[in-house]
């Protein structure tokens, strides 16, 4: 069964739907869908094809980061364009299939900090547990 943490980044990435191809920026993947910032709307079941701009090894025709999928959802926000909601097709991704190169584990980097740097949920600092002596 595939993980279902979802990841951090900021990837620009080539959308293809129909006959169109665009720009897009890649905001959150997992292994069973990503968001996709673009400036193009596309109706809600719109086959789409994602692929790096550029591949990170250096390969002429890469096909490792080559994801297709279908949108679930897209709405317009301001000012980052339409929102795209894609679940992938096929094979899930990981990031040992193709990692974006700003992609950022945002479970490992809380869990990182060190527990003062730390807040709780409604934004007030954690207080430190301490043994009682």
């Amino acid at each position: 069964m595939p993980e279902s943490r979802t990841y951090l980044c900021s990837e620009l990435i080539q959308l293809t739907a129909g006959g169109s191809r665009q720009i897009a920026n890649l905001e959150a993947i997992g292994a069973e869908g990503c968001t996709v910032f673009t400036n193009g709307t596309f109706p809600k079941h719109t086959r789409v094809r994602l692929q790096c701009l550029e591949c990170p090894a250096g390969e002429r025709n890469c096909t490792s980061c080559l994801i297709r999928g279908k949108i679930l959802a897209a709405k317009a926000t301001t000012p980052l364009g339409v929102e795209l909601d894609v679940r992938f097709d096929g094979e899930p991704w990981s990031p040992e299939r193709w990692k974006p190169r700003h992609l950022m584990d945002v479970q490992v980097s809380v869990a990182a900090q060190p527990a003062q740097d730390r807040a709780t949920a409604d934004g007030s600092p954690q207080q430190e547990q301490r043994p009682a002596v």
